[in-house]
């Protein structure tokens, strides 16, 4: 897992949750951090991604980029404190993606993580 997280805590939380899973995953606060890891992406991997980053671009602004990067659908998890408003934005289906509200249900996440083919 790729979990791109900008909120400390939730990041932890989620972090640990995904570990004791059973997940191999990787975690950063920002872009600019998370950089690194997003150049090794690893067939299996998924991106879990805030929506609403701390700065200029979104989850979607990243997955967007990955994917073009990679060639293909990469597997997304969006999360949104205001799923609503994300919703609006996001106007279309967007393949191999699911949106998920914050806080997190960990079931809804595992459940999406299954859908997505990891797990």
């Amino acid at each position: 897992m790729l979990l791109l997280e900008d909120n400390d805590a939730v990041r932890m939380a989620t972090e640990l949750f995904l570990t004791l899973e059973g997940f191999d995953t990787r975690a950063a606060a920002t872009v600019a951090e998370a950089e690194g890891m997003l150049k090794d992406v690893r067939s299996g991997d998924i991106l879990i991604a805030d929506y609403h980053l701390d700065g200029k671009l979104t989850g979607l602004d990243v997955l967007q980029q990955l994917r073009s990067q990679q060639g293909r659908d990469l597997p997304a998890i969006l999360l949104s404190g205001d799923l609503q408003s994300m919703m609006r934005v996001v106007k279309s289906p967007i393949p191999n993606c699911r949106f998920l509200s914050k806080p997190v249900d960990t079931k809804a996440l595992l459940t999406a993580i299954a859908e997505l083919g990891a797990g």
